[in-house]
């Protein structure tokens, strides 16, 4: 079909390679890889994973749970992984103690991923997980507008600090600084004898005036 598609719109410079398609089956649920401890699934993902301990359970019996204990490659040419663990997990009790061997001529006894409990309490973990990053959610909100406030208040002190700044400069000048002049100032003495009353020993200074007439101290 492909070369009378080319040959009918006479496409005449394509090369063209036949070959065997390759597909993989994927069977059941798909596994996660693990992950670290920075990945936000790292609390709830570790039952997905192909890490020891797997939980297991089977159809027929998906109240009976347990976990998979080793990964065993098939070998002998073959790319297949097989699981090990507990017969009592897989079969139970009331059935014969005879040796099982899978048959292509009989229904497969599927093992489960989680047994019914199992995949009930996962569940239940990853809600509360999720209401817990929720509530983490919110704390953080209310503490987002707190910082907004103090950064708020941050920014009217910084602006306030440098229009003080700025004042602050202009006093550079000696004659900026100014704010007046001494009245009087008896000698320092010993044994000096003065008519005036101690409480009469003081100093009154006066703000001095700009050349405009006004006063340094508002």
């Amino acid at each position: 079909v492909v070369l009378a598609l080319l040959k009918d719109y006479q496409i005449t410079d394509v090369d063209i390679d036949f070959c065997e398609s390759f597909y993989t089956r994927e069977v059941g649920p798909q596994l996660h890889k693990p992950v670290d401890d920075l990945d936000p699934l790292v609390d709830v993902i570790s039952p997905l994973t192909p890490a020891l301990g797997l939980p297991i359970s089977t159809r027929a019996r998906p109240d009976a749970q347990g976990t998979m204990a080793l990964y065993l490659a098939e070998g002998g040419g073959k790319d297949r992984l097989l699981g090990l663990s507990c017969r009592h997990i897989l079969i139970g009790s009331e059935e014969a103690n005879i040796d099982y061997v899978c048959h292509r001529s009989r229904p497969p006894r599927d093992v489960l991923l989680l047994g019914r409990r199992a995949f009930t309490n996962f569940v239940d973990s990853i809600k509360r997980e999720k209401d817990n990053d929720a509530a983490d959610v919110a704390k953080a909100e209310a503490s987002r507008i707190k910082t907004e406030g103090l950064l708020d208040e941050a920014e009217k002190a910084m602006e306030e600090l440098g229009g003080l700044l700025d004042q602050v400069k202009e006093w550079k000048k000696i004659n900026n600084r100014v704010i007046g002049h001494i009245l009087r100032s008896p000698p320092i003495g010993l044994g000096i004898r003065t008519k005036m009353k101690p409480d009469e020993f003081t100093v009154k200074c006066f703000p001095a005036e700009t050349p405009t007439g006004s006063s340094n101290i508002p």
